[in-house]
């Protein structure tokens, strides 16, 4: 199978920091994964929750296919389900450094993509 292919059928996993301008980090995020043709799973901040509900209305409203672009809501104890999940191929996230260790060690061996620190004070 080529590697196209596979990265086609990719499940992804997305977990986002809370911020300002939250919808441009989704976005970014989210948007070539679900081009590439992979389904994704959003997981926001719990402090930004209905950032990621809105994004949902607009690719809802332009008529991506059910089961494409998916959100869960929920603190770190859901996070933790998202990343461990065997369903899930690749883990994206970014926030602070303390969260992304743990990501890693919980990852294990799947692909991801850690952007970590910031301006955040509670880092």
């Amino acid at each position: 199978m080529s590697s196209a292919s596979r990265a086609f059928n990719e499940n992804k996993n997305k977990l986002t920091p809370f911020h300002r301008y939250q919808i441009l980090f989704h976005v970014h995020k989210v948007a070539p994964a679900i081009a590439a043709g992979n389904s994704v799973v959003l997981k926001p901040s719990p402090q930004t929750p209905m950032s990621a509900e809105f994004l949902g209305g607009i690719f809802n409203n332009a008529g991506l296919p059910a089961g494409m672009f998916n959100i869960v809501q929920g603190d770190s104890e859901i996070g933790e389900a998202l990343v461990t999940d065997p369903l899930v191929r690749m883990v994206l996230f970014t926030g602070s450094v303390r969260t992304g260790h743990l990501i890693a060690l919980k990852a294990g061996m799947k692909k991801s993509s850690l952007e970590l620190g910031g301006k955040d004070a509670q880092q």
